[in-house]
């Protein structure tokens, strides 16, 4: 997949990767400070391109599937972070990590400096109830309750927090 930069008031190219992905691009960000912008796609990578080099700058693989969604959160939205902290936590250059989830039911938080996967949320921990006796009638009779397996869209909701949907009529906070 490909990903084009245009001047909407002019047409004008601005820029393009001409091969962002080996597949199709599901979804695009733009990086909280506008040089970057994150994809990802139906070949299971989430990418960072840099706005001013033109290169793809890293890769995030891990998903077993399709990425469809992601999301850049801040680890910590406080105004008195030092770039020093942000830097030593595995945050990016405002404290940010990249949030991916994919049809593979997961959703995964990314230090964005490292590519390194921090935290997997799996579709077991997105039941709609939290009770484990729920959770283990799940396990003996699957028609009680429907865990997430096509996660469908993870955006920023509160500082440190995201909300992810999928297909169901449930949202989950975490």
């Amino acid at each position: 997949g490909s990903i084009k930069i245009w001047r909407i008031k002019s047409g004008i190219l601005l820029m393009q990767f001409p091969q962002a992905h080996h597949g199709p691009i599901q979804s695009l960000s733009f990086g909280m400070t506008g040089t970057q912008i994150y994809s990802g796609s139906t070949d299971g990578t989430a990418c960072v391109h840099g706005l001013r080099s033109g290169n793809t700058l890293r890769d995030f693989t891990g998903h077993h599937g399709e990425v469809k969604c992601l999301c850049l959160v801040r680890r910590n939205d406080s105004a008195s972070t030092s770039s020093k902290n942000s830097s030593s936590s595995g945050s990016g250059a405002n404290g940010e990590r990249l949030v991916t989830g994919g049809n593979d039911g997961t959703v995964k938080v990314w230090d964005i400096k490292t590519s390194t996967c921090l935290k997997t949320f799996s579709a077991s921990q997105f039941y709609p109830t939290t009770s484990d006796e729920d959770i283990d009638k799940h396990h003996a009779n699957t028609s009680t309750i429907h865990p997430i397996t096509d996660i469908r869209c993870v955006s920023r909701y509160l500082p440190n927090t995201f909300v992810v949907c999928n297909g169901t009529s449930h949202i989950h906070i975490l």
